[in-house]
């Protein structure tokens, strides 16, 4: 997982403080390679969440644990609230999705599918602010290198 605070006005204002938080039970030589990965240095969809961030705190070794259903999905960290995300319905129950451009094509995705997280909430001491997301997405991204 990896924290970043954006401190605006806009998402690309750059500026930002953020971290990367490792599974405890990640040996040391991928909790290495994950943190290259999620900050950004080696390459692809990460870049670009790397290239606004000009404050990088240490990596965090921290228990985590994660949950799957058909529609909803939980992941916990010792860091972390848990982050909800449940499946966006219409009354016939079909799934809302977007395809193409912005963040979907930015991180490798065809589509994502609609999932709110309202009740999620993460907070660093070490970060300016704790954030709650409200909105999400999730999607199959297929990185390889």
């Amino acid at each position: 997982m990896i924290g970043v605070h954006l401190p605006g006005p806009t998402l690309f204002d750059g500026n930002a403080s953020a971290r990367v938080y490792i599974d405890d039970a990640a040996r040391d030589d991928q909790a290495r390679e994950l943190e290259a990965i999620f900050s950004g240095q080696r390459g692809g969809p990460m870049e670009i969440v790397g290239s606004l961030v000009s404050t990088w705190l240490p990596a965090r070794r921290c228990r985590s644990a994660s949950a799957r259903t058909a529609t909803t999905w939980t992941s916990r960290s010792v860091e972390r609230e848990p982050c909800n995300s449940k499946l966006l319905r219409d009354g016939e129950a079909r799934g809302f999705s977007l395809r193409g451009g912005g963040f979907i094509a930015a991180f490798g995705m065809d589509e994502a599918n609609l999932a709110p997280t309202t009740g999620s909430r993460w907070e660093d001491p070490d970060l300016p602010l704790s954030f709650e997301m409200k909105s999400g997405a999730r999607g199959v991204a297929v990185w390889s290198g």
